[in-house]
C-alpha cells in the first residue's frame, strides 16, 4: 500500500479494506463473506467487512484476544453481513476465527497456538482447516476436496 509499506494486501479501493493481508512483523489476517441467501443488510447499508483485516493488521493484540475484543464490542455479530475472520502471528503460531454466523457466532476460537493452554498438544502444529462461505470446518464439497488434497500433500 502506498502509505503502508509494512502491508502486503490487496486494497479495495472505495471502502479501503482488505480480504487478505500480511505484515513485515508476521500478522496475518484473512476475511471471507458466509452465505446467506438473504443478507441481514442491504448492499451499502453495512460496514465494509474488509476493515477487519486492517484493524488486525494495525494492532498488536495477540490474535484471540484481539478477536475476544471485537466480540465483545457489541455490534459484530449485528452490525457486518456474515463472514467469518481468520487473525494469526506468523511468528508465534497462534491463529483463531471469528464468524458471525453459525452456532458459534461471535465465539473467538484458537485455532493453534503454541503458547496457548487452550490448545492441546493435537491441536498444535499439523492441524489442518477448511475455510469456504459457511462456518469454519463446514462440509461444503470443495472444503473437503482441499482438506483432502491438503492432508494428501502435508502426509
Amino acid at each position: 500500500w502506498p502509505d503502508r509499506a509494512d502491508v502486503l494486501a490487496g486494497r479495495d479501493e472505495d471502502a479501503k479494506g482488505t480480504w487478505m493481508g500480511i505484515t513485515r512483523t508476521g500478522r496475518v489476517a484473512v476475511v471471507t463473506n458466509y452465505h446467506e441467501e438473504t443478507p441481514r443488510h442491504p448492499p451499502g447499508t453495512s460496514p465494509s467487512r474488509g476493515e477487519l483485516p486492517v484493524k488486525f493488521l494495525d494492532g498488536d493484540d495477540a490474535p484471540l484476544d484481539f478477536l475476544r475484543a471485537l466480540a465483545e464490542d457489541g455490534g459484530v455479530v449485528e452490525k457486518y453481513n456474515g463472514f467469518s475472520l481468520i487473525v494469526g502471528d506468523a511468528r508465534t503460531g497462534e491463529f483463531a476465527c471469528l464468524s458471525n454466523r453459525g452456532d458459534d457466532a461471535g465465539t473467538a476460537t484458537p485455532l493453534a497456538a503454541k503458547q496457548s493452554a487452550e490448545c492441546s498438544d493435537e491441536d498444535v502444529g499439523g492441524a489442518i482447516y477448511g475455510l469456504s462461505n459457511a462456518a469454519l470446518d463446514a462440509p461444503w464439497p470443495k472444503t473437503k476436496n482441499g482438506k483432502k488434497a491438503m492432508e494428501e500433500e502435508m502426509a
